[in-house]
């Protein structure tokens, strides 16, 4: 199939961390109670952090990071849902070594005006920019760096991603976060009905179950339409 360039810049949902457990329906109440320890080391990200005085305003957009392993954001507002008893830390290429506060899914609104959820994001309170992982996109994905523009295609060759390098030959996508105080009032949406259902277990929870087959007649959580 040809590759379709229109430059909608969609956002699909894609990326989360994976789970070392055995899958099986009975597991799934327990497995997702227990908080998590995270340790993760991302020497290669482009990670701004606040000084030690705490200065530094929060950057906007998303760095498309090539370098970086993780989805990671320092603005709590941005989330829709935060498991905040997974915590632990994270260590950057200068050695610093910081806080993360929680894991979470932050719903985007496409320029088509779909909601996309993005999944396995660390909240890390000192970083100023919030980094996307171009390594965390699902198999079969295409991204592309030419002539000054980062494009990414979808399994089915659809653009997703359209982006032109900036300032210090950084790609950041600009795009908006839906509001989950309004995404909630739709209760004829299938995610929604699951995520009430299960007494409002995080999204990102609802995703993995979904991913393993650990609940019988869950249908893939993959995003908020």
């Amino acid at each position: 199939m040809a590759e379709v360039d229109e430059d909608h810049t969609l956002f699909l949902p894609c990326g989360f961390s994976e789970l070392d457990a055995d899958s099986g329906e009975g597991q799934a109440s327990t497995f997702f109670a227990k908080s998590t320890t995270l340790a993760i080391d991302e020497p290669k990200a482009n990670a701004f952090l606040h000084s030690e005085t705490g200065s530094g305003e929060k950057l906007d957009g998303w760095y498309l990071d090539t370098g970086a392993t993780h989805h990671m954001t320092g603005r709590r507002e941005l989330f829709a849902d935060l498991d905040t008893s997974s915590r632990g830390t994270a260590r950057f290429g200068d050695e610093s070594k910081v806080e993360i506060h929680g894991v979470g899914s932050i719903i985007f609104e496409a320029k088509t005006g779909e909601h996309r959820v993005l999944h396995g994001v660390y909240y890390i309170p000192t970083l100023r920019n919030s980094i996307m992982s171009l390594g965390r996109f699902d198999g079969g994905s295409k991204v592309l760096i030419e002539h000054g523009v980062l494009r990414i295609w979808d399994q089915r060759r659809r653009l997703i991603i359209k982006v032109r390098c900036g300032a210090n030959h950084l790609y950041v996508l600009n795009i908006n976060t839906a509001k989950p105080l309004c995404l909630a009032a739709r209760k004829d949406d299938e995610a929604w009905r699951w995520h009430e259902r299960y007494d409002h277990l995080h999204f990102d929870a609802l995703h993995r179950l979904s991913k393993y087959g650990m609940v019988r007649g869950l249908p893939e959580i993959d995003h908020v339409a």
